[in-house]
């Protein structure tokens, strides 16, 4: 094909110009050469044939600007110039910087650019020269380096601790683009950033419940230079406070007077002082008879104030003290205490002794003594 070409356009097409209308027209046509160290650069535009190239001789091949070129309106592909052939070219003493290229994009009636351009160094003298060999009025499009997104270090926090995210990692080796920061959240309790289009956005992490064991955050970073974007996640782990185990309180001990005979007492228990400095934690209450002798029914066991009644002592029995055991707990650790509630029994009167009204009575006479009128309260 390199043949072809080359034939057609030193045969003399460059005087007859074709008809169709196009980025390449006959204003375009060219067919030079230019010496390139030991190498040679030629460019060629044939209009009437539809044909473009920019492109180098070296060492017996030959090596297209991007690696492709129009023939015939049609792209074909070839071994591109890369930097390292044209430091061949130029030999040890030089460097090649700064290189881009362009090949053949789009159809012949559409492109304007064929080329390439770099910078020449001489390492000996350190003189610098660029150079740009181009087919077409356009100009060379730089590539763009797509970007790449640094969400920075994961990182584990205390529950309820300002947390700061770090994208100021992210690079973008091309010079004059705009970057662009977009954080998400894609994991994890929702919470708040200070600013989603920051590189260093805030937040306050969740407050998690003591014991209750740690949870992940998961945010995306979205970095973009206007034409690619990348991205990448950062995890925060956040960790409970450890739990502090209740306290249990089940009020003072207390005497209970029992007025009487088949009097029952309500007795009232209060574990309300109970406490646990946790927050966020609820307290479960479990009240049971520790004592033995007598059987209690405590009414609302589960709560913090329950009752039961006091057992029938009678007049003379001896006092009874019942113990009786709270249990709380924080879902997670458990603490008890005891009340002891002594039951006084009823006190006993004396009776009083009534032997009747004095009497008097005819010898021999029958007599009825009179104790009835004895009494005892109790």
């Amino acid at each position: 094909m390199r043949k072809i070409l080359i034939s057609g356009l030193i045969a003399g097409t460059l005087a007859t110009a074709g008809t169709g209308a196009g980025a390449f027209t006959a204003a375009d046509d060219i067919n030079q050469s230019y010496s390139v160290g030991s190498c040679s650069v030629f460019t060629l535009v044939a209009s009437s044939l539809r044909s473009a190239a920019t492109y180098l001789y070296h060492a017996g091949n030959y090596y297209d600007s991007g690696g492709t070129y129009f023939q015939g309106d049609s792209i074909f592909s070839n071994s591109p110039i890369t930097p390292s052939i044209l430091e061949a070219c130029h030999g040890s003493d030089y460097s090649v910087s700064n290189f881009l290229a362009n090949g053949a994009n789009g159809t012949f009636a559409t492109d304007t650019y064929i080329g390439f351009s770099y910078t020449l160094t001489n390492t000996a003298t350190s003189a610098v020269t660029n150079h740009e060999y181009k087919v077409g009025s356009g100009t060379i499009v730089i590539p763009n380096t797509p970007p790449t997104a640094n969400a920075g270090a994961d990182q584990t926090v205390a529950s309820g601790a300002a947390v700061t995210l770090d994208g100021s990692g992210s690079r973008d080796p091309d010079t004059g683009q705009t970057l662009t920061y977009t954080w998400s959240q894609t994991e994890g309790t929702t919470v708040t950033l200070s600013d989603v289009n920051a590189d260093k956005p805030s937040f306050t992490a969740p407050v998690l419940v003591a014991g209750s064991g740690s949870e992940t955050l998961k945010f995306q970073l979205s970095f973009g230079d206007g034409i690619a974007t990348d991205t990448d996640t950062v995890e925060i782990k956040v960790e409970a406070p450890a739990n502090t185990p209740p306290t249990a309180d089940a009020g003072p001990d207390q005497i209970v007077g029992l007025a009487g005979l088949g009097t029952l007492i309500v007795v009232k228990l209060n574990g309300s002082g109970s406490s646990d400095p946790d927050t966020g934690q609820t307290l479960t209450y479990s009240w049971r008879l520790v004592s033995s002798g007598y059987k209690v029914s405590i009414a609302s066991a589960d709560t913090a104030t329950p009752s039961f009644l006091s057992p029938l002592l009678l007049v003379g029995n001896p006092d009874v003290t019942l113990t009786l055991e709270l249990t709380v707990s924080d879902g997670i650790a458990t603490d008890t205490d005891t009340v002891k509630i002594l039951l006084r029994a009823p006190v006993n009167t004396l009776p009083t002794a009534d032997a009747g009204a004095d009497q008097t009575v005819d010898s021999g006479a029958v007599v009825t003594l009179d104790g009835s009128g004895s009494s005892d309260p109790d």
